[in-house]
């Protein structure tokens, strides 16, 4: 049966060769009696995903969380590859309250400088994740009772000191993170049920009293048309 074009396989595979995607594939017919095909190893890019996205003036991020600390060669890879992928990476938990502010008068730096160090040694920047939020709050504080002043001293404390640790070192930060429930209104937490709305204010302030460098947001998960108006009204 006649037939053109005999084989045309193009495939692509990411690191440790996972199949990302089958482009086309087709077999017609069969080699000439004689003729011995020779397999091909399959094609590889070769262009980190920074570069590509450097080349267009844009950054590339992950959040990472604790995989790059591992030891052994799982640790390996997982650094191999984010530093070769990536242009910014984002702590997905080393930076809240909980990890980083473990008692009122205990900051623990080391997890979160890790991440930092990490990046400044491979030419990539750092998101901080986040300063304020109504979760993963530190057990200390919720636990506690507090007059609305004492919370305003204890946030204005937790900012300044988070802040300052990496004055200079970031280039942006989640200042205040979902603020905003699904239906617009401001979600009820610890901050805003001690403090009231001034909370958000009052974060962005102390916030840039620290560090104008940087960039500052912050960040919700605007589902609903409501929670969308409520974001360019604030802004």
């Amino acid at each position: 049966m006649p037939c053109g074009g005999g084989i045309r396989t193009i495939i692509r595979y990411a690191e440790r060769g996972a199949l990302l995607g089958v482009i086309g594939a087709g077999i017609c017919g069969g080699p000439s009696p004689g003729h011995q095909v020779t397999p091909q190893p399959p094609a590889r890019d070769t262009i980190p995903l920074r570069t590509l996205a450097a080349a267009h003036g844009l950054r590339i991020g992950a959040a990472v969380d604790r995989g790059f600390r591992y030891a052994g060669s799982d640790g390996v890879t997982f650094r191999t590859t984010l530093v070769r992928e990536f242009s910014l990476l984002t702590p997905e938990n080393d930076m809240k309250h909980a990890r980083i502010h473990r008692a009122r008068d205990t900051y623990r730096f080391e997890p979160a400088d890790s991440l930092v160090a990490l990046a400044e040694a491979n030419g990539m920047q750092v998101r901080g994740h986040t300063l304020v939020w109504h979760r993963q709050l530190g057990g200390w504080l919720t636990s506690g009772t507090w007059t609305p002043d004492s919370a305003r001293a204890l946030l204005h404390d937790h900012i300044a000191t988070v802040v300052g640790h990496y004055r200079g070192r970031l280039a942006a930060w989640d200042v205040v993170n979902e603020a905003l429930a699904d239906d617009g209104s401001l979600r009820p937490g610890f901050w805003y049920d001690r403090i009231g709305r001034d909370y958000i204010e009052l974060a962005f302030r102390w916030r840039t009293k620290r560090t104008r460098m940087s960039r500052c947001f912050t960040t919700t998960t605007p589902s609903k048309g409501s929670t969308r108006s409520r974001i360019r009204r604030m802004g």
